[in-house]
């Protein structure tokens, strides 16, 4: 398990190492048994529209219908100073899975692709399900993609939490402790 200090120091020293040897590309995928049903953590995932109320660096987000299972979402996102904003298109099919990925013409990202699967859980436990969640992606500028590396730990962890502790908001206590086993299938940072 990664402790506060280990990410901030692993965060300080590729800070002032940027020209370090770095992927540019970033991706990260988990599975984790979580106590809440695909049911509620789908709707918790697709409601794009409530991300800023819970996500710490979304500042905005406009959801535009394409059709029922496919729409276009305006995200604005940034740490103060840097703000900027991306569209993506978010295809959904309740209550399986959720797909976002960034439109090829934005200023922000080369690559955004994130992808959110629920599965059945434990078959005593109704309240239960597997989030499986990917994230892949690669920014346009180097100066975001250097705090990218430095942060890139703490990012994932706090992105997946948030989720998590919004489900608690809204559905109350969790059927199980989500936080003890987290399978990390893939970490290129």
């Amino acid at each position: 398990m990664l402790s506060a200090k280990n990410v901030a120091l692993s965060a300080w020293r590729n800070f002032w190492n940027p020209f370090g040897a770095t992927s540019r590309l970033k991706e990260y995928a988990e599975r984790r048994l979580v106590g809440f049903t695909r049911e509620q953590m789908f709707d918790v995932v697709s409601n794009v529209n409530e991300y800023p109320n819970f996500i710490p660096w979304c500042r905005g987000a406009s959801v535009f219908e394409v059709s029922p299972n496919i729409y276009l979402a305006k995200l604005q996102i940034g740490f103060p100073p840097i703000q900027e904003s991306y569209t993506s298109t978010v295809t959904t099919l309740k209550p399986v899975f959720v797909k976002s990925v960034a439109e090829p013409d934005n200023r922000v990202f080369k690559h955004l692709d994130t992808t959110w699967k629920f599965t059945e859980g434990l078959p005593n436990n109704d309240k239960s399900c597997v989030l499986h969640f990917a994230l892949a992606f690669e920014f346009r500028s180097s100066l975001h993609s250097t705090m990218a590396h430095a942060f890139f730990d703490l990012v994932v962890q706090t992105m997946v939490y948030a989720f998590l502790k919004r489900a608690e908001e809204k559905y109350g206590p969790p059927s199980l402790n989500h936080f003890k086993k987290t399978t990390v299938l893939k970490k290129i940072s």
